[in-house]
């Protein structure tokens, strides 16, 4: 296990056989590059969170960062994970939570048969013209 610099990253290939392969690094542990038979590589922490679940987290891709830059990177979420913090998680919350569109549509369902037929016609116009098509994507 070589400590991951420009030249190791530089020399990696595509690996051959059908499954991603990993080189992990010498310095810091948990630290390494994910290559994927595709030829992508990227940094990769492998960490244990508080229940000792093993968790990997996508730092960047190689090329996007150097090696050193990941490697901060790295340090920092492993201080997290000292912290008792898992930053997949936290990830991964971020990405399944509800939208501002989604919010709407439930607000709709919820107040149908409750409010007026003219003022649920008049929240919808303004749901579908201008809260979904400006914010309707965001996370609420």
């Amino acid at each position: 296990m070589p400590k991951i610099s420009k030249r190791l990253v530089d020399g990696i290939g595509a690996p051959s056989s059908a499954t991603e392969a990993f080189v992990w690094d010498s310095e810091l542990k948990g630290f390494g590059i994910r290559v994927m038979p595709s030829g992508v590589a990227s940094y990769l922490l492998k960490y244990r969170n508080r229940e000792g679940r093993q968790r990997k987290l996508a730092l960047g891709r190689v090329g996007a960062l150097t090696p050193d830059q990941a490697r901060v990177m790295a340090r920092q979420r492993l201080s997290e994970v000292a912290r008792g913090d898992d930053p997949s998680a936290a990830r991964k919350a971020v990405r399944t939570s509800i939208t501002v569109a989604e919010l709407c549509d439930l607000y709709l369902e919820d107040v149908a048969g409750r409010v007026k037929a003219s003022t649920l016609a008049m929240d919808r116009s303004r749901v579908a013209t201008h809260v979904k098509p400006l914010i309707g994507k965001r996370v609420v």
